[in-house]
């Protein structure tokens, strides 16, 4: 846990986005979460842009792999 916060604390994360290069969008849905991940692919490395994530409410629960991951990305473009 003390590497990861020295990493995630003391490391620069902030890029300039190139608008040129690829956005890759990973969407992840969970029996009782959702997250989605946006990258952007500069100089064959992944950089991370943002994420996003949140638990699913009941009626979500239901719903199939595929309509999980269509919700978490209709929901972080909101």
């Amino acid at each position: 846990f003390d590497n990861l916060n020295q990493v995630f604390t003391f490391t620069l994360f902030l890029v300039h986005v190139d608008l040129a290069d690829p956005f890759i969008v990973n969407a992840y849905a969970y029996t009782f979460a959702l997250e989605i991940i946006l990258s952007l692919q500069n100089d064959k490395k992944l950089l991370l842009i943002a994420f996003h994530s949140h638990n699913s409410d009941v009626a979500k629960n239901n719903y199939d792999i595929r309509d999980k991951e269509c919700t978490i990305i209709v929901d972080s473009l909101k």
